[in-house]
């Protein structure tokens, strides 16, 4: 779940404590910066599944006053910056059913652009991993505060190149992963904080195919493959998970699991 809330004065001086080597704060005069920070809005990720971001912000719309009414939906571009977790990137792939897929370790400075556009290779989606944290600047104090410290803009360039450096760095590995271990991937962020060595995830194939933006025949491979390799054992509407078996075959691949059993209903 994305927690969204504005910035009061007990907050903004927790953030700067906090997160006071963060290189947007130290770019800019301390009044400044907590003049933005009083204006703008902290987010924190509950729970164990990648949160979007993008849909959220849509539904926050009113946090941002008249801004979305008077600025075009494709010159909508919101500052922020991730302080603390890693952000996803995902792009629809022109060349079949999967989504392309990387991963920016905070901390992260750029922009949110909140509306699902048609060309995603331009506009991804992004989701937020669980336990981070980050905030999202009010666009028209942002330009005045980055007006008086246009280090500030500097700043956020370089954090933009490093977001592009990293996409293209593994955008295309992504697109060679193979279906099971992104399964693998996305049933591990299912599990609690500290899950058993065998834990039941209550999802149907049709959701995780959703969520993967993949095909149900893409699917049904990467399904067959983790239960064939004993990993998970698949039931009506839940998945059961070997825990270890499944890290194990995320950190090396090299994991031989006993023969699969059929899950009980």
């Amino acid at each position: 779940m994305l927690e969204m809330c504005e910035i009061n004065g007990e907050l903004c001086e927790e953030i700067l404590e906090d997160y006071h080597d963060n290189p947007l704060f130290v770019a800019a005069d301390p009044s400044d910066i907590r003049t933005l920070l009083m204006a703008s809005f902290f987010y924190n990720v509950t729970g164990n599944e990648m949160q979007e971001i993008d849909i959220n912000l849509t539904d926050y719309q009113y946090l941002f006053g008249n801004y979305f009414e008077v600025t075009k939906p494709e010159d909508i571009a919101i500052p922020a910056v991730s302080l603390s977790g890693t952000i996803q990137y995902k792009f629809s792939s022109n060349s079949s059913d999967d989504s392309l897929t990387a991963v920016v370790d905070a901390p992260v400075i750029g922009y949110l652009s909140p509306y699902i556009f048609e060309a995603q290779a331009v506009y991804p989606s992004l989701a937020s991993s669980p336990g981070s944290r980050g905030i999202i600047f009010d666009p028209i104090t942002f330009r005045e505060i980055a007006y008086k410290n246009p280090q500030m803009l500097e700043i956020m360039m370089k954090g933009r190149e490093r977001i592009y450096g990293t996409l293209l760095k593994w955008l295309p590995v992504n697109a060679l992963t193979p279906i099971g271990h992104r399964i693998a991937q996305f049933l591990l962020a299912c599990l609690p904080e500290d899950p058993k060595d065998r834990e039941v995830v209550s999802l149907t194939q049709d959701a995780i195919a959703s969520h993967l933006n993949c095909s149900r025949a893409t699917l049904a491979k990467g399904i067959s493959f983790l239960h064939n390799k004993g990993i998970i054992q698949t039931g009506h509407g839940k998945i059961l998970v070997h825990t270890s078996r499944l890290r194990a075959y995320l950190k090396n691949g090299k994991e031989e699991p006993p023969p699969r059993a059929k899950l009980k209903e």
